[in-house]
């Protein structure tokens, strides 16, 4: 019974806030529900054709600032040593007279 109501106003030529809503709301509601899948679909075409994935610390690396174990013991050494020249270097000052 609404139906014939609804097809006689827009029969008539009459457009009322009633008829509109509906199909504003379905074509909404559509758009949200296809909203999903288009990026889906996106995300699809950016993803690694079959090979292995990288682990994370690989990918990470280069913008990890930390220091693998090898290094850290090269850097400790070559600290030691500086420091060890530096004390040398110190010891040789004092012992020489001040020129004023």
């Amino acid at each position: 019974m609404q139906y014939k109501r609804q097809a006689m106003s827009i029969a008539r030529g009459k457009s009322t806030r009633a008829n509109i809503l509906p199909m504003f709301l379905r074509s909404a509601s559509c758009l949200v529900a296809m909203l999903p899948v288009i990026l889906m679909a996106g995300c699809a075409d950016s993803m690694p054709d079959g090979t292995r994935l990288k682990r994370f610390t690989e990918v990470i690396r280069g913008y990890d600032n930390t220091l693998t174990k090898s290094e850290k013991e090269a850097a400790i050494s070559d600290l030691q040593k500086e420091k060890e020249r530096q004390q040398q270097q110190v010891g040789e000052d004092e012992g020489a007279p001040k020129a004023n």
